[in-house]
């Protein structure tokens, strides 16, 4: 029994180490002269263009794919803390830096590409300053300061669905809620009305998921 029970430990820390360790593939969006895109496990991170292995950068964190048909973007990634974004290119790599020192939430960066098509926005984030941003296909389209967090919205764009309007939400050092609306992001107001301990109770108290 002891054995097994030794067996069945190395197995599993076998596979933490080995997902660890692991390199992550992602298919390109439409309109990418990319076909995919490969985060090696050391942070190099690349691109495959006509069959060719093309380094974009290294100490890579994380990547997303952008799937706004809008957003200049073809993906977002993490560098040393610090949110870029890789427009289509052919050979040499057009990358820029948009934000510095993005927030984490355990091991997990605070930024996000749109959800759907039918907002505006085509990524937000949050940085470990407190400052908010959203950003549609040209320019910042929103900025706020002293948020502590933000959660994208599962009922936007859904059709008889409470709060369909707004992309996402965010609260602040008051626990006041900010709506941020899909469409119009620069009008989006913060509801002073109540202060909530976090977005959790905010969607608990108003029948959101």
């Amino acid at each position: 029994m002891k054995l097994v029970k030794l067996v069945f430990t190395f197995v599993i820390l076998t596979s933490l180490i080995l997902s660890l360790n692991a390199d992550t593939s992602k298919k390109s969006r439409k309109g990418d002269n990319a076909s995919e895109y490969i985060l090696k496990a050391n942070g190099d991170l690349f691109r495959i263009v006509d069959g060719q292995k093309l380094q974009v950068t290294t100490r890579v964190a994380d990547f997303k794919i952008s799937h706004h048909p809008q957003d200049a973007a073809m993906i977002y990634f993490i560098r040393d803390n610090n949110l870029y974004i890789l427009k289509r290119s052919d050979k040499k790599s057009k990358k820029a830096i948009i934000f510095q020192d993005i927030a984490k939430a355990g091991k997990k960066y605070r930024y996000n590409v749109a959800p759907s098509p039918k907002t505006t926005i085509v990524n937000l984030a949050l940085s470990g300053k407190g400052e908010f941003r959203a950003w549609d296909n040209k320019k910042i389209v929103l900025q706020q300061n002293n948020v502590v967090n933000y959660k994208m919205n599962n009922n936007f764009a859904a059709k008889g669905k409470p709060f369909s309007s707004y992309v996402a939400f965010a609260i602040d050092t008051n626990g006041y809620i900010l709506k941020i609306k899909g469409k119009s992001p620069g009008k989006s107001k913060w509801d002073n009305s109540r202060s909530y301990k976090n977005i959790k109770e905010f969607k608990r108290v108003n029948g959101l998921k």
